[in-house]
């Protein structure tokens, strides 16, 4: 009886660790099962992610979400997905170390990839509960393309540009050259780290964020410092440095002031999150000579600077020329494209004022022995408008393949001002009679026109930094205005013939369309403005490898 039970215990306790195995083994099997469902629907989510990025320049799912979300259902189905996704736009940041991604906005340079599918929660249970559980994976990626471009025509005069850059600094400046400064290019990052590091910044660069470093005010004298620095590790910039520590010693550097955001900020879209833009702003590469002009027209704006030295043989007396700033020059880092195009990256040139005093008729001038005219002082203003180029849009990958780059461009506008004159003069009407004549004169400028218009600009093959002339029938260049300028003279005391008119118009027309050819024209140019026209120079193109970061 006894070995019956002992028997009876020995088989049940056997079945039971039957069971246990079976059991374990079914939740081996069904963890293994779930593992390589879930393994695999993450695959399927990450490549169709990744499908996204790679189809294109940078994801736009503004404007372009309809064929991102085919490629991404192409993309499903070849990879054996049967069920509907969840596909999403948005935009995305680091955030305590961690990426971020969030939907909508109008920044959408990021897509998400959401799978979900159903499965049995158990092989063997299924069969008896009818259980499933459903699985869920999610792939985040990022791309995007950075443009970096500048206006204007990159040359200067250097005589000019020696007495402009004295009047800005305050001392004497006789560079050969600004070649090296023209060719040069400077990280933002970089130079903010630069500046950092010498203590010249009002906040810790670690610890605040970029709205707060850029409102910060450094003196001229830091960012040359910080400029050198960074520089004197590249020896391609080489000759550049060298100009910036000649520059360096002179004139009063550190008494001249300027906050960084008057010459770069950030649009102001509350829908952009600021680390969005920060990245971009601290990739943007700077070009060096650009960066320092305007700077030092920030650290002297709304106020005159007097330039001196302007050894150039106009047949005038005396030549004073001032410049008041009334705007730097300033670029904003924003994002492309977008539906609203005050978000967009936009530079702007300078709007400034350009005054010329010269003494014409030097010792006075005596017009075919008839009329002797004495010495008179004209007055010429050229008011300057800033030019705009917004970068709308992209398209390809390469330069290659070629990249289209889509702007908005208003060219600047200079409107002409030129005094009216009162001339006195003698007028000899018999060998032993002369008149008094008094001469009035005005001057009739044609006005000028500028309108913004959209240019593709098209980079396939070519080796950056390329420059392209952009709507030259846009606007008014200034050397036509004063081109067509025309006099008209009042005379009282004496009938002139015609043939004195015409004398005299000459006699005064050709200072006037001298100074504007020869001093105002190659002065606005090395001050980055061209007016009637836009050189747009595309300084480097980088594209993001769109990698997954979710």
């Amino acid at each position: 009886m006894n070995g019956a039970r002992q028997r009876g215990a020995i088989g049940l306790s056997a079945t039971l660790l039957m069971l246990s195995v079976v059991l374990l083994a079914a939740v081996s099997i069904d963890s293994a099962r779930l593992y390589l469902a879930k393994r695999t629907l993450q695959a399927q989510a990450d490549l169709a992610a990744l499908a996204m990025s790679r189809s294109s320049c940078y994801i736009d799912g503004v404007n372009n979400e309809t064929a991102l979300r085919q490629l991404v259902q192409a993309n499903l189905q070849a990879n054996g997905f049967t069920g509907t996704p969840t596909i999403s736009f948005g935009n995305a940041l680091i955030d305590a170390s961690h990426w971020q991604y969030s939907s909508g906005g109008s920044d959408q340079s990021a897509g998400r990839v959401t799978l979900t599918e159903e499965v049995p929660a158990s092989l063997l249970a299924g069969g008896v509960f009818s259980e499933d559980i459903r699985l869920s994976a999610s792939a985040t990626v990022l791309k995007r393309l950075n443009v970096g471009y500048s206006m204007g025509s990159g040359l200067v005069d250097v005589d000019l540009t020696n007495s402009l850059l004295s009047a800005l600094l305050g001392g004497s400046v006789s560079l050969l050259s600004y070649d090296g400064l023209l060719n040069a290019q400077i990280s933002l990052g970089e130079l903010l780290a630069a500046l950092d590091s010498s203590g010249a910044l009002a906040v810790d660069l670690s610890l605040a964020n970029i709205n707060d470093v850029l409102s910060s005010e450094v003196s001229v004298g830091d960012l040359l410092d910080a400029m050198i620095s960074v520089l004197g590790s590249d020896a391609s910039a080489s000759s550049a440095v060298t100009l910036l520590q000649q520059l360096r010693l002179t004139g009063n550097s550190d008494a001249l002031d300027v906050v960084l955001d008057t010459v770069l900020g950030l649009v102001s879209d509350g829908s952009v999150p600021d680390d969005t833009l920060a990245r971009s702003a601290l990739a943007t590469h700077l070009n060096v000579y650009n960066l320092l002009l305007a700077s030092l027209m920030a650290a002297n704006q709304s106020h005159a600077v007097t330039l001196s030295g302007l050894d150039v043989d106009l047949g005038v007396a005396g030549l004073a020329v001032s410049m008041t700033v009334i705007e730097p020059p300033q670029y904003l880092v924003g994002y492309f494209p977008a539906s609203d195009d005050s978000s967009v990256p936009v530079l702007k040139t300078a709007q400034l004022s350009l005054n010329a005093q010269a003494t014409l008729l030097p010792g006075g001038i005596n017009l075919l022995g008839l009329l002797q005219v004495n010495q008179a002082t004209l007055s010429m203003t050229a008011s300057v408008a800033s030019a705009e180029a917004r970068l709308l849009d992209a398209s390809g990958c390469s330069v290659d393949d070629g990249v289209s780059l889509v702007f908005s461009v208003k060219p600047s506008l200079a409107t002409l001002t030129i005094a009216p004159l009162s001339l006195t003069a003698v007028l000899q009407v018999t060998p032993l009679v002369t008149v008094p004549v008094t001469i009035g004169v005005t001057a009739n400028v044609p006005a000028g026109n500028s309108s913004a218009v959209e240019e593709t600009i098209v980079v396939q093959n070519q080796s950056l930094p390329y420059t392209v002339r952009v709507a030259t029938n846009a606007g008014t260049a200034l050397a036509d205005t004063v081109a067509n300028t025309t006099l008209t003279l009042n005379v009282s005391g004496a009938t002139l013939s015609s043939s004195l008119l015409t004398a005299l118009t000459s006699a005064l027309l050709t200072p006037v369309q001298t100074i504007g050819t020869t001093v105002l024209n190659p002065l606005l140019q090395s001050l980055g403005v061209t007016t009637g026209y836009v050189d747009l120079t595309v300084e480097s193109l980088k594209i993001d490898k769109g990698n997954l970061i979710q």
